[in-house]
């Protein structure tokens, strides 16, 4: 699955400057304080991730668990369902376009901030996510704390890119 996101990375790198609208990270900017807990759906084929994760959200009181999902096929439905705040997606799910979905997820759930998550930083992933909606790209080595923290800012309405891309931001 790995060269079907490269692959993908690459198109999506090679296409125009322009970045694809992202209602939900623009949405937070409008400088209205908003108090409601932000809930997150981790989408990670890692069953060890999801089961460290809710128990790191639930300790937070600014954050509620709203669930995992385990394959591709089934985020669209789930994120429709749940209505996430935040999506919290793995890079390299198995048998889905990853960035397809990234664009999917924007499309149809404009209040879903999508944040990829991943063990990978090469610059091609962090790119495609930056081109397909994505408002986040963080580091799954980083401590859950810093984990928090960015997630906050990026329901905030910051674009946190780890390591930072400097076209379009």
């Amino acid at each position: 699955m790995a060269a079907t996101n490269r692959d993908n990375a690459d198109d999506a790198a090679a296409g125009s400057d322009r970045s694809p609208p992202r209602p939900a990270c623009d949405a937070a900017r409008s400088g209205k304080a908003d108090t409601s807990r932000i809930t997150v759906v981790l989408v990670d084929d890692n069953a060890m991730l999801a089961d460290a994760m809710p128990y790191v959200i639930r300790r937070d009181p600014r954050f509620e668990w709203a669930g995992w999902v385990s394959n591709g096929a089934s985020v669209l439905d789930f994120v429709r369902r749940a209505a996430p705040r935040i999506v919290l997606m793995d890079v390299d799910m198995p048998e889905v376009d990853t960035f397809g979905l990234v664009r999917q997820i924007v499309a149809c759930c404009p209040e879903s901030k999508v944040v990829m998550f991943s063990g990978h930083l090469r610059e091609e992933y962090i790119e495609a996510a930056f081109d397909a909606g994505a408002c986040g790209y963080l580091h799954k080595d980083d401590e859950f704390p810093s984990l928090l923290e960015n997630l906050v800012k990026i329901q905030g309405g910051e674009m946190i890119f780890i390591p930072p891309i400097e076209r379009g931001m």
